[in-house]
């Protein structure tokens, strides 16, 4: 059973402030209000605005081997609540709702490729012997469970052992999805939807995780723009 993290958006509230002493330089990141509504999902906190002011409910599935994401029109779900979207990762098997879990960063330290891209892109560079100055990590989901002193400060090592910020990683792979799902909104051409305030977000993380873990993931996913 998992959790999931959700932020509406609304003019009316400002961003609510949860406390935590790994991130002392962060205390900005959020801000007390006077008034929430407060609604358990699993275990987790969802912050509760008026629903009326989304036309989006835009949810990323974060897991350890595969990922994705999916989301729903409130046009749609009024008239039939299973009316989902899901993207489809092509692979050479043909299709797949997930892709795995895994990233290709570049020198720039930005996302070059994700999922079935990023194997066959990082393949491709050690066959080139140009793999040297990439950083490619797969899996690596379950450090947030295994990671004792979880910090904005914790390292992580890609698959040859070079390492960057925790944080930094799993930001960029939420941003990649976040990005990929705002330009698969604008291919459809609703415009009217592209103004995240009219966006939920929603992300899923493990019950079983520590409240650090998931603090961790929430201050990544505001890093990403899914929170703000």
């Amino acid at each position: 059973m998992g959790n999931c993290i959700t932020k509406q958006r609304n003019h009316g509230y400002v961003d609510t402030h949860i406390p935590n002493p790994d991130y002392p330089e962060d205390d900005e990141i959020y801000s007390r209000i006077d008034e929430v509504n407060r609604i358990p999902c699993a275990e987790s906190l969802v912050f509760q605005t008026p629903i009326k002011n989304y036309i989006l409910v835009a949810a990323i599935d974060f897991g350890t081997t595969f990922s994705g994401y999916a989301y729903s029109f409130r046009h749609d779900y009024e008239r039939d609540k299973l009316k989902i979207y899901t993207n489809m990762w092509a692979h050479n098997s043909g299709l797949s709702a997930k892709a795995p879990s895994a990233v290709l960063i570049g020198p720039d330290r930005q996302v070059k490729a994700f999922g079935y891209e990023a194997h066959r892109k990082y393949n491709e560079l050690i066959e080139r012997e140009e793999a040297m100055d990439h950083l490619f990590f797969e899996k690596f989901k379950m450090m947030l469970f295994t990671t004792k002193n979880l910090n904005n400060k914790t390292l992580i090592r890609d698959i040859s052992g070079k390492e960057m910020l925790a944080i930094d990683m799993f930001a960029l792979v939420l941003g990649y999805l976040r990005n990929h799902l705002m330009q698969r909104l604008q291919n459809r051409d609703t415009d009217n939807i592209l103004d995240e305030n009219t966006i939920q977000w929603v992300l899923t993380v493990p019950a079983i995780w520590s409240e650090k873990a998931k603090q961790f993931m929430r201050y990544a996913a505001d890093k990403a723009g899914l929170l703000m």
